[in-house]
Order: structure tokens, then C-alpha cells, then sequence
């Protein structure tokens, strides 16, 4: 069963910001596909569970919004300081909405914890407001 990592899109208002301000950060890997690295200075601890499809989910004011596949992980150094690049595939998955506070340090979210994506929802939820769609599958409303 995959376990997954928590991230706070700092900065970031909606998923298509987030996908924005990611397209100036794509790069090729070693192998020539294209990856979003994010830059870390701290190391998940449980790095050997998280693959494979495994997912980095996106904290967007106060919700869990989106997530993307994590495909690998790479030691680095920057300014004398050891860092960890984590690749992620470029394609961000929106998924329903599940409320999360900020926090520092790494966060890990069980499969069965993790908010489904939203492919299939009907197209009129998603422009509901976040704390409305949140309130609706409180009360399994939708």
C-alpha cells in the first residue's frame, strides 16, 4: 500500500496558480523526460515506503487540492548544503477537497487517507466554493 507526502503550495491561491508557477521549474531527467523538481532541504524519513505510486499532495489554503506521482528522488548540494530534489510527473491531479492546516517538517498520508481524485465529479461542484463543497461531503450531501 502506497504511502504519500503532504506539501504546502506556499504562495499559491488556486491548483491552475500552482501549475503556473510550475511550468518556469520543468526539466528534463537523466533519462530525457519531463519533470517539476521540488528543491528540500529536509529528507523524508520514510523515503523507502513511498514507492512506487506514490503521490505528493498539494496543501492549497487550507485544503488538500492536487497531487502528482512521485518518480524519484536526488541527493544534491546547493550553496555547501545537502539538499534532495524530489521529481514529480508535471501532470497535476486535482482531487476533492479534504481540510489541512499548515505544518512544517514532512507529513505522510495512508492510501486509504488520501482524497480521491476529482475525474468523474460533475463538472458544478467544482465551481462550488471550497468551504461549500467541504460542508456538502461533510454531510454526504455529494
Amino acid at each position: 500500500m502506497p504511502l504519500h507526502l503532504i506539501k504546502v503550495a506556499v504562495g499559491a491561491e488556486t491548483v491552475d496558480d500552482l501549475c503556473e508557477r510550475q511550468k518556469a521549474w520543468l526539466v528534463e531527467d537523466k533519462t530525457g523526460k519531463t519533470v517539476f523538481r521540488v528543491h528540500t532541504r529536509q529528507t523524508p524519513r520514510r523515503q523507502e515506503e513511498l514507492f512506487p505510486d506514490s503521490s505528493l499532495y498539494w496543501i492549497i489554503k487550507g485544503f488538500i487540492r492536487a497531487r502528482q506521482q512521485i518518480l524519484a528522488f536526488e541527493p544534491t548540494t546547493r550553496d555547501g548544503r545537502d539538499m534532495l530534489l524530489i521529481h514529480l510527473d508535471p501532470t497535476v491531479v486535482k482531487t476533492q477537497l479534504i481540510p489541512r492546516g499548515p505544518h512544517q517538517g514532512w507529513r505522510y498520508l495512508k492510501d486509504f487517507d488520501a482524497p480521491p481524485d476529482v475525474e468523474g465529479l460533475e463538472s458544478n461542484y467544482q465551481e462550488m466554493p471550497a468551504k461549500l463543497l467541504h460542508s456538502l461531503r461533510e454531510l454526504a450531501l455529494i
